[in-house]
């Protein structure tokens, strides 16, 4: 599967991967912090958008070196989380549609 940009939402110990791909269609994956890599190659996204963090320079020098586009958001233009997992997946859905439409 090849994703043309994949929105990954950063945690402790769960990262929540949204990917749009050629055709459109929005891909959630609920992932461990050891299988990240794993999953980041089964989905073979262009381009890798995150909240810039310590943690993001971490992943995105990782995500560099295995030939991946990064692009880090800045803290202020990513709506806050919240309490409900379900909020949060949904804002990370709106926050992916932006990010396709710059593609462009």
């Amino acid at each position: 599967m090849s994703l043309e940009l994949l929105a990954i939402d950063l945690g402790k110990r769960s990262f929540h991967c949204y990917g749009i791909d050629s055709d459109g269609v929005i891909i959630s994956r609920k992932t461990s912090r050891f299988k990240l890599l794993e999953t980041i190659n089964e989905l073979a996204p262009e381009t890798i958008a995150m909240e810039a963090c310590a943690s993001a320079h971490f992943w995105g020098r990782r995500f560099l070196a295995d030939g991946h586009r990064v692009l880090l958001i800045n803290p202020r233009f990513v709506k806050p989380s919240s309490k409900d997992p379900r909020t949060t997946r949904r804002m990370q859905k709106e926050f992916t549609k932006p990010l396709w439409l710059c593609q462009s």
